[in-house]
C-alpha cells in the first residue's frame, strides 16, 4: 500500500501517549516487550534486539524505531525506514489489552509526520488483515499483492 504524504491530514494524538525514538538498549527492551505481547518470540530481545549495534537505529540511521508509552509503560511500537526517496512503515503494534484506544492510529500518524518532516513524499507498507482498515482510513491505497507461502505440517 502507498500514501502520498501531501494527501495526509493528521489528527490530534491522544494526550495520554508519549512517543520516544529508541536510542538505548533499555528502549529496545521496551520495543521487544510490545512485540512479544502480540505473539512475538520471548527470545526476541536476547536473540536479536540486544545484539543490534546502535549505529543501525540511533543517530542519523535510516531505520528509526519508536515506542509509544501509556502511563509510562511501553504500549505501541512503530518503525520508520527511509531509503530511495520512500518512507517505509513497519512493526506498528499495540499491546492487545490497550487496543481500540487510537494508539495504533497515533503511532501511524506520528511516523507519517516524521517522514514528511524529513522531506519524503511517499510512504509504503505491507498491510496485514488486522491493519487494513486503519491504513485505508489514513488514505493508503493498494498497489500490489504479496502472497505468503508457508510450509504445512504433515
Amino acid at each position: 500500500m502507498f500514501l502520498r504524504l501531501k494527501d495526509f491530514v493528521p489528527k490530534i494524538p491522544p494526550d495520554s501517549l508519549a512517543f520516544q525514538r529508541v536510542g538505548t538498549l533499555s528502549d529496545l527492551k521496551d520495543f521487544s516487550t510490545v512485540i512479544v505481547s502480540i505473539g512475538g518470540s520471548t527470545l526476541a530481545f536476547d536473540s536479536i534486539y540486544s545484539h543490534l549495534p546502535p549505529s543501525i537505529y540511533a543517530g542519523n540511521a535510516t531505520i528509526e524505531l519508536y515506542n509509544g508509552y501509556f502511563e509510562n509503560k511501553p504500549s505501541v511500537t512503530g518503525v520508520l525506514v527511509t531509503h530511495a526517496n520512500v518512507a517505509g512503515i513497519y512493526y506498528v503494534a499495540t499491546v492487545p489489552s490497550l487496543r481500540k484506544r487510537g494508539f495504533g492510529t497515533a503511532m501511524m500518524e506520528y511516523l507519517l509526520e516524521r517522514a514528511r518532516g524529513k522531506g519524503y513524499f511517499i510512504a509504503t507498507l505491507q498491510a496485514s488483515q488486522d491493519g487494513l482498515r486503519l491504513y485505508e482510513k489514513l488514505g493508503f491505497k493498494a498497489c500490489g499483492t504479496f502472497i505468503e507461502y508457508a510450509p504445512t505440517k504433515n
